[in-house]
C-alpha cells in the first residue's frame, strides 16, 4: 500500500504470507489425498492443484520480498532519527561539563598492576567451604591436601 508506514508494509505481508502458507498447508493435504486415491495416476484435477500450488509458492515470495524491502525502509528510518536523551542526564555547554556519575576500577591503573591476571574476570580465586574441602580429603584413595 502505497503511503503507509513501512511497519505496516511489512506487517500486511507477513500476515498475507501467513495466510498463503495456511492455504498451502490445506492444499497440499488435498493434493497428498488425490495422489493416494489415484495410486501414481494423472488427473486434471491434481494437475490443476500442482498448478495452484506453484502459484501460491510464487505469491509468498514476492510477499516476502516486500515485506524484506519493507523492514529494509522502516530501519533506514529509524536509523535518521536521533537517541532520545534521558530527562535526568544533567546538560552542560562541552565536555568540561560532563560529570562522573560511577566508576568501576581506577582506568590509570591496569589489571595487571592490581594484581588480576589479563582477560580473567576473576580476580580471585574461589573460596571453598571447610566442610566440603574436609569431605573431598576423606574420599577413598585421596591424599589430604
Amino acid at each position: 500500500m502505497p503511503g503507509s508506514s513501512p511497519t505496516r508494509r511489512a506487517a500486511d505481508a507477513q500476515t498475507g504470507a501467513e495466510a498463503l502458507r495456511a492455504e498451502q498447508r490445506k492444499l497440499s493435504d488435498r493434493i497428498g489425498a488425490l495422489k493416494r486415491q489415484l495410486g501414481g495416476g494423472v488427473d486434471p484435477e491434481l494437475e490443476g492443484l500442482m498448478a495452484r500450488g506453484d502459484q501460491l509458492k510464487q505469491e509468498q515470495q514476492a510477499l516476502a520480498d516486500a515485506q524484506a524491502a519493507a523492514e529494509a525502509e522502516a530501519e533506514q528510518i529509524m536509523l535518521q532519527l536521533p537517541a532520545i536523551p534521558d530527562p535526568t542526564w544533567p546538560v552542560g555547554a562541552d565536555a568540561g561539563d560532563n560529570r562522573v556519575v560511577r566508576t568501576w576500577a581506577d582506568p590509570s591503573c591496569p589489571r595487571a598492576a592490581r594484581g588480576e591476571p589479563e582477560g580473567s574476570h576473576r580476580a580471585r580465586p574461589v573460596p571453598r567451604h571447610p566442610r566440603l574441602r574436609a569431605r573431598r580429603e576423606a574420599a577413598p584413595g585421596r591424599a589430604p591436601t
